[in-house]
């Protein structure tokens, strides 16, 4: 079966493509940021998109780290768990401040009858029983405190609502796009995804999210959206 602009991800492809060559077509750019319609800016998007852009142009090497494919700045919360290295990796550095933190003050206050070993680990428990009640997009909430504390992550595949584009990588993106088609099952977000594969360059997610995903009708799919899966 063969798939045209009639196709509605082929069509949102094509529209993603005219925007993102627009974008770079500006005089001296060097980012190129696209937000779509159905995504909201936060109050804290332009302090840690500043922080993000600084984070890249500060870096005195010329790696794929300090020049990465894109940036996304939205991820499904619902698709945040404990689940991967780096998701456990946060909740044992979780566990391990907080509940050091919790025991010292808790000593401090109102000594414990136990002993200083059984008391931390107590804490360290009631750390991690915290943790998982509120899950990881509730642990990420704390990284609002200031831009600094964001995560600069590995970007997982699925959607495409903020995305940051370095003029660097972007033109290979709009040819890597421009050379495949949209169909059923094969979105902009999982062709971008080849293009990481096919590039070897890497790709990141800013978490927690800075804008959010709003709208209760797919166009793409002609229906009510679940907003317990935005």
């Amino acid at each position: 079966m063969s798939f045209s602009l009639d196709h509605p991800l082929e069509k949102e492809k094509q529209d993603y493509v005219y925007c993102l060559n627009s974008s770079l077509s500006l005089h001296s750019t060097d980012y190129a940021f696209l937000l779509e319609d159905d995504a909201y800016p936060l109050d804290d998007f332009f302090p840690v998109l500043l922080d993000t852009l600084n984070h890249f142009s500060s870096s005195l090497d010329h790696t794929h780290d300090a020049s990465p494919a894109y940036v996304k700045f939205f991820h499904p919360e619902r698709l945040s768990t404990f689940a991967d290295v780096v998701s456990i990796i946060e909740l044992i550095s979780w566990v391990l401040l907080s509940g050091t933190v919790l025991h010292v003050t808790y000593c401090c206050f109102r000594p414990l009858p136990l002993s200083t070993h059984s008391s931390w680990l107590l804490c360290l428990f009631y750390a991690l029983l915290f943790a998982l009640a509120i899950n990881r997009p509730g642990l990420m909430e704390l990284r609002r405190l200031t831009p600094s504390l964001y995560a600069l992550l590995p970007a997982p595949s699925c959607c495409t609502p903020a995305m940051l584009f370095p003029k660097s990588s972007a033109n290979a993106i709009v040819s890597f796009l421009q050379s495949k088609t949209c169909e059923n099952n094969l979105g902009k977000d999982s062709i971008l995804d080849e293009f990481l594969e096919f590039s070897n360059l890497n790709a990141y997610v800013v978490q927690p999210n800075v804008v959010m995903h709003i709208g209760m009708y797919s166009a793409l799919r002609q229906n009510i959206v679940d907003p317990f899966l935005m």
